[in-house]
């Protein structure tokens, strides 16, 4: 998937009041959890912004970072 994709089906999403998941293919240099579930709060042209719920943070991502993840429910 790429950043441009995950823009399109987030702002689908964000109409449809929505939230976009997406979870970690493997575990990752920010400690995350294989298939730990986080929402996508923001995409922007070179990043994105995902919300993580097991420690209540956000963080932004480059672009090369969305290959780590696969979508959830599509």
């Amino acid at each position: 998937m790429t950043l441009q994709e995950l823009k399109v089906l987030f702002e689908s999403d964000v109409k449809q009041k929505n939230n976009t998941y997406i979870v970690p293919l493997v575990n990752n240099n920010l400690k995350m959890i294989r298939d730990e579930l986080c929402y996508v709060r923001e995409v922007k042209d070179n990043s994105f912004v995902i919300f993580r719920a097991m420690d209540g943070n956000l963080y932004e991502l480059s672009e090369d970072k969305l290959k780590q993840f696969k979508l959830v429910g599509r």
